[in-house]
Order: structure tokens, then sequence, then C-alpha cells
């Protein structure tokens, strides 16, 4: 997400999204061995970027739901739990699954 402030908006909204993002539960995941491999087999066989394969690769060990507005993840739906496949709807289902799970950090 700070990819496409960056983006869209440039240094200064990149910097106001990544300050913002800091208010949220949100984890950077290491890559291993388990999950490097994971994204490789994703990636060898679908048309996504290496970065989507490995938050596909994430989401599949995890047993996690993938929630994006990259169509490029459609694929792969019936291995993974995906939410949205627009940026409205994207944000929308981000919103509920974090109120659900997370109330504490929803305004």
């Amino acid at each position: 997400m700070y990819y496409f402030a960056l983006q869209e908006g440039g240094d200064d909204e990149a910097e106001l999204y990544r300050s913002a993002l800091v208010k949220y539960p949100i984890t950077i995941v290491e890559a291993n061995k388990e999950l490097t491999l994971q994204a490789a087999r994703y990636k060898a066989f679908q048309k996504i970027s290496y970065a989507d394969a490995y938050a596909a690769g994430l989401t599949k060990l995890r047993k996690a739901e993938l929630v994006t507005g990259n169509k490029e993840f459609k694929p792969l739906g019936k291995e993974i739990t995906i939410h949205g496949y627009n940026r409205k709807d994207v944000e929308h289902k981000f919103n509920a699954l974090l109120k659900k799970t997370m109330p504490q950090f929803v305004p």
C-alpha cells in the first residue's frame, strides 16, 4: 500500500500513509526458506510478480485471508481465500475485517 501511495502521490503522501499505518497492527514478516519456496511455486506457475507470490505464499502458509485490489490473484482463489478485486471493495473488506477482528483499531 505504501508503494501505491508513493507511486500516486510522491514522497510526502507515502510518508503520510506510512505514519498512518503504524496505528494498525501490521507485522513485517521476514522471508524464510518455507515462504520463499511457496512463493517460488506461485511465481513459477502464475502470472504474478514475485512480491505478490510472497503475499500469496504467506496467505497459504498462515491459512489467512488476502485482501487485495490486484486481479492477478484471482486464479489462486482455489488455493487461498481472497477478498476484493477493486480498490473500493478492498477498502470496504479491509475495514470490515479489521472491525471484526480488532475493533479497537477502527475509528
